[in-house]
Formats: C-alpha cells, sequence, structure tokens
C-alpha cells in the first residue's frame, strides 16, 4: 500500500502524462455516476462542487492510504514503538492513532519513539514522505487552480466572438472589408496548444465543471473547430485566414483532444447529430459538392471525439435526445 500510494502520487503530480492508476479510478468512477444522474436531471451545481472537491479528496485519500499502511505495519509488530523516557512498549492504541500521526505531521518523535532500528528508519523515511506529500501537493492545487481559470479565460475569448460557428465565421471573416484577425488566431492556437500540454499534465482539471455554458473549453473548442471547418469551405469571395494560420489552430485544437484522456462517456456515432453545422453550412451559403461531403464525412469522427468531451464536461452538444 505504501509503494502504491508513492508511485500513483509520482505519475500524478510528477510524470506530467495524465492521472495515477489509483487516482484514475476513483475520479473516473465518481464523475460517471454523477454524470449518469446529470444525464437524468440536469445538476450544474452539484457537478461544479463536486469537481471542486475532488482535488483536495485526492490530496486526503493520499495521506489516509499512507497513515493506513504504516497503522498495519505498526499495528503487526506490538514492540516497534516504546515510550521515550521509561523505554515500555506502548499499547495498541497509543501506537497506531497517535504514534502514527504525529510521525507523519513531523509532530514527533517526543514521547513515543520507535524501537530500534529498523523501525526509526522506516519512521525517517515515512515523515519526508509525508512532509514531501504535504509540499507538493501544496504546489500542485495552486497550479491546478491557475490552469483552471486560464481554460475559463480561454473559453470566454473564444465566445466572444460569436455563440456558434456560422456566426464566430461572420464576426472573424467578413464578404469584404475589415481587419484580418490572423494575428488573433495565432495568439489563440498557442494558449490552446498550452491548454492541452495542462490538461494532460493536471488530469483532475477535467472535472473542474462550470455552472456557464461559456465557461466550457471543450464547447468553445468545439465551436472553434467548426468555424474553421467551415471557413475552408467558404466561396473565394469571402476573406478567409492564411493557410498557415488555418493549419495553426486546426492542428493546435486536434492536440488537445488528442492529449485529453478517453472520455468517461463518449457517445456512440449513432447517438451523435450533427444538426448544428449542417444549419451552418446553410446558413453560410457553403456549396455541398463531392469533395465537401468527403471533408465533412472525415471531419464527423473528429467531430464525435470533441462532442465526447463536452458531454464529460457535463454539456451536451448536437446529442439525439438531449
Amino acid at each position: 500500500m505504501f509503494v502504491w500510494v508513492l508511485y500513483d502520487l509520482f505519475i500524478t503530480v510528477f510524470k506530467m502524462s495524465g492521472a495515477g492508476p489509483l487516482t484514475r479510478l476513483w475520479t473516473r468512477g465518481v464523475w460517471r455516476v454523477l454524470l449518469g444522474v446529470h444525464r437524468w436531471k440536469p445538476i450544474h451545481g452539484v457537478l461544479s462542487f463536486a469537481g471542486a472537491l475532488m482535488l483536495p479528496a485526492g490530496i486526503l485519500l493520499w495521506y489516509l492510504l499512507l497513515a493506513g499502511s504504516c497503522f498495519i505495519l505498526f499495528w503487526l509488530n506490538p514492540g516497534s514503538v516504546v515510550n521515550g523516557s521509561t523505554g515500555a512498549v506502548v499499547g495498541e492504541a497509543s501506537r497506531i492513532f497517535y504514534f502514527v500521526n504525529t510521525m507523519l505531521t513531523g509532530l514527533g518523535f517526543g514521547d513515543l519513539i520507535p524501537a530500534g532500528m529498523p523501525w526509526t528508519w522506516f519512521g525517517i523515511f515515512s515523515t519526508l514522505i509525508s512532509t514531501m506529500l504535504i509540499t507538493v501537493t501544496l504546489s500542485y492545487v495552486l497550479a491546478v487552480l491557475s490552469a483552471a481559470i486560464e481554460r475559463r479565460k480561454l473559453a470566454r475569448s473564444l465566445y466572444g466572438l460569436g455563440e456558434d460557428p456560422a456566426e464566430v465565421v461572420e464576426n472573424a471573416f467578413p464578404e469584404a472589408g475589415g481587419v484580418s484577425m490572423d494575428s488573433y488566431f495565432v495568439t489563440k492556437s498557442e494558449e490552446i496548444l498550452e491548454q492541452a500540454l495542462k490538461q494532460k499534465a493536471y488530469p483532475i482539471l477535467k472535472f473542474l465543471h462550470s455552472s456557464h455554458r461559456r465557461d466550457s473549453p471543450c464547447g468553445a473548442l468545439l465551436m472553434l473547430s467548426d468555424a474553421f471547418f467551415l471557413v475552408g469551405h467558404l466561396p473565394d469571395s469571402r476573406r478567409k485566414p492564411a493557410p498557415g494560420v488555418q493549419r495553426l489552430v486546426t492542428t493546435a485544437i486536434r492536440h488537445y483532444v488528442e492529449g485529453a484522456a478517453r472520455p468517461v462517456c463518449e457517445p456512440p456515432p449513432e447517438m451523435v447529430s450533427h444538426q448544428e453545422l449542417e444549419r451552418a453550412v446553410d446558413r453560410l451559403g457553403i456549396q455541398r459538392g463531392k469533395d465537401f461531403e468527403q471533408a465533412l464525412n472525415i471531419y464527423r469522427d473528429h467531430r464525435r471525439h470533441m462532442l465526447g468531451l463536452c458531454r464529460e464536461d457535463g454539456w451536451e452538444w448536437n446529442m439525439r435526445g438531449s
């Protein structure tokens, strides 16, 4: 148990490639249950509270498992803890609850001490690990909260362009005149790539649900992805982004999708509706030729994965029966 906690902590906090096996198991399990209730009856407030609670709950679980492994070890060895003044062996209650907690919090050794080797070395090592756990997780919490704020900032800035893909295209790429927004989208592609890396480094981010739709980065990126797909098929008379800019944005979005762990509730193809995208095609007057239909069929699979991320974020877009 002791080694398992250290391994899970190392993978989750230091490796920056996703959650450890224990953290991944319990967080995804809890979130799957909450989303099941949410699809039956929307509970955005509960999701927001539960997602925020997962961060301290994970730290507490690490500590409890670490303490539990020490409890078991000292409980199985009656002579492992003695009174520091008299040298007498202490009882189970003092040995298990009092000594272990003072040892892990760095308040011992005082009235109760380990009974020589190897218990002294194990106590020192446990105190070191516990101190590292508290220090590292505090830094981890601050980094996660900072990344969560940046995610919402990105979502709000993208929704500032419009509320749907067609509106984004109309505002960002007018028929004639206007200032080019290429530099704006280059900046946004850098922010999206940064969020893709932070999403991988801090897997708990995906559970920090917001009760406001405009704060959902997954929904904002879905809208931007749809808009840039549509821009590529606009008539030549419409303003378009430079090919390099379009490639930067679409690549950044794909990195974000590929970097995310597989959603706990990715919808099957038959559950996905692309009506919003279809309406945007008609609204923008895009011609439905053979090349466009082929490109649309390819894009739909990528779009389904993005819809899965939106659904995992607690928001339903283009779902049949939603």
